[in-house]
């Protein structure tokens, strides 16, 4: 199993309190701007006039991204609905860049109705990812008219699904037979347990971060006990197990610790949300 590396870290704070964006696109570099460049080329040929903007966030937005280690986080934002959009061309153009450049770990790319960013209650964590860790590639920058935030509990987002994230991954649990599907479900729910840990303790911090090792250890260091535990969640965030029994005894048991701190910490469930 590979070395935990403490990579990432946390938003920056202005004087005033208010979350800087730290992306910028003279920080997308060779290699990477040679991919992003591939998927801004894609989207704009193949979405037309359906598109209103495209962004990038994580690690390639912020010039830290590491071969063999980061992926690429994009952000489509579309006139008309989701179920309008052709998306069968995405995934023969993932498979592409895999093989042209083989140094990023995968491309997501979520499709977002610029109606809904602007008006649903849910888009709010995209609102918010917009405007604190992102960087626009194209298209009218959505940014400029979101507001400014600052970090504590009102950006709490994990923590307010954890229990239904977690609930439905043990239900089907049993269900998966497939090695792959184990996995990409494993590594889903233990990078949602990883960042809910942080968000526990997020009011005490005055700061926000979505990078896993951080999480880890701010979580860390107000719960010294559950220290393993998390340290197992952020290890299988990185590495996931393909063992059902692993993952299903993790979260009847750690999982279940989550899900009782936060109610008494006074989280409130709630929809899902994305990230």
């Amino acid at each position: 199993m590979s070395p935990i590396l403490p990579i990432g870290d946390f938003l920056s704070v202005d004087a005033d309190g208010y979350l800087v964006n730290p992306c910028r696109r003279e920080l997308i570099t060779p290699p990477w701007s040679d991919v992003v460049a591939a998927l801004t080329t894609a989207c704009q040929q193949q979405l037309g006039q359906q598109m209103h903007s495209l962004y990038v966030r994580g690690s390639v937005a912020k010039g830290t991204a590491i071969a063999g280690v980061s992926d690429i986080d994009a952000i489509a934002v579309i006139y008309g609905e989701r179920e309008d959009v052709d998306r069968s061309w995405v995934a023969a153009f993932q498979q592409r860049m895999e093989v042209q450049y083989p140094f990023h770990t995968g491309i997501e790319l979520p499709f977002l109705p610029h109606r809904a960013i602007h008006d649903a209650k849910e888009a709010q964590f995209w609102r918010f990812l917009i405007k604190t860790q992102c960087v626009c590639l194209c298209g009218e920058d959505l940014a400029t008219a979101f507001p400014r935030y600052k970090a504590g509990r009102a950006l709490a987002w994990h923590v307010l699904s954890i229990e239904e994230d977690i609930r439905d991954v043990v239900e089907q649990l049993p269900l998966m037979e497939d090695v792959a599907t184990i996995k990409d479900d494993c590594q889903w729910i233990m990078k949602r347990v990883v960042r809910t840990g942080f968000e526990l303790i997020m009011d005490y911090e005055r700061t926000y971060t979505r990078d896993l090792y951080p999480c880890y250890a701010a979580f860390s260091r107000h719960f010294p006990a559950q220290e393993p535990q998390m340290r197992h969640a952020l290890t299988r965030a990185i590495e996931p197990s393909d063992s059902k029994q692993e993952l299903g005894e993790f979260l009847d048991g750690f999982g279940a610790w989550i899900v009782t701190a936060a109610s008494t910490l006074g989280f409130a469930s709630s929809a899902k949300t994305g990230g």
